[in-house]
C-alpha cells in the first residue's frame, strides 16, 4: 500500500471512528432525569462571586456552605432544582444515564443572571457533582458572576 493510500485509510478510518462515538453518544442521551438513590444527601458547596464595575473587576471572598437534605423516593432524580434555588427556571436540558446539562436563568431583586448547570453521577450512586455558572448585568455599567462547584455525597437513610 503506498503511503497516499495508507493516509487516506487511516483518514477515512479516523472519520468511522469520530461518526461511530458521536452516534453512540447520541444514543445514550435519554428525554427524562436520571435517578438518584432516595436518602440522605450531604451537599458541600463552594461558591465564587465577582463583581465589575466599568474596568474595575472585584472578586468576593469565596463561600464554603455544607447542607443536608432528605431526597424521598418520589423525588429521587437529577433535576437542576437540586443545584440552585427557586426563582430560577430551566431551559434545555440533557440528559444521559448519569449526568444532566441545563440552561438557567434566575432572578433576584430585579436582576437576572443566566448560565448553565451541569451534573454528573459517580461512584455507583453515591456522588454527585455539579457545577453552576451565571452571570448578568445589574445596569449598563455593573455586571455579577458566581460560579458553584458543588459534591453532594449519599449518606444513607433518612
Amino acid at each position: 500500500m503506498t503511503k497516499a493510500r495508507k493516509a487516506t485509510t487511516l483518514t477515512i478510518i479516523t472519520a468511522l471512528m469520530s461518526t461511530g462515538i458521536i452516534v453512540a453518544h447520541a444514543a445514550q442521551e435519554r428525554t427524562t432525569a436520571p435517578e438518584i438513590k432516595p436518602g440522605k444527601w450531604e451537599m458541600t458547596s463552594t461558591m465564587t462571586q465577582s463583581s465589575t464595575t466599568g474596568q474595575t473587576t472585584t472578586n468576593l471572598p469565596e463561600q464554603v456552605n455544607t447542607t443536608t437534605q432528605c431526597v424521598k423516593k418520589d423525588n429521587a432524580v437529577l433535576y437542576p432544582e437540586f443545584f440552585l434555588p427557586m426563582g430560577c427556571s430551566f431551559t434545555g436540558a440533557t440528559y444521559t444515564d448519569n449526568s444532566m446539562n441545563v440552561s438557567a436563568s434566575c432572578g433576584s431583586a430585579g436582576v437576572t443572571m443566566t448560565g448553565s448547570v451541569s451534573a454528573s453521577i459517580r461512584d455507583d450512586g453515591n456522588t454527585i457533582t455539579s457545577f453552576t455558572f451565571l452571570s448578568g448585568a445589574i445596569n449598563d455599567n455593573n455586571a455579577a458572576s458566581m460560579s458553584v462547584s458543588s459534591t453532594a455525597t449519599f449518606k444513607g437513610s433518612c
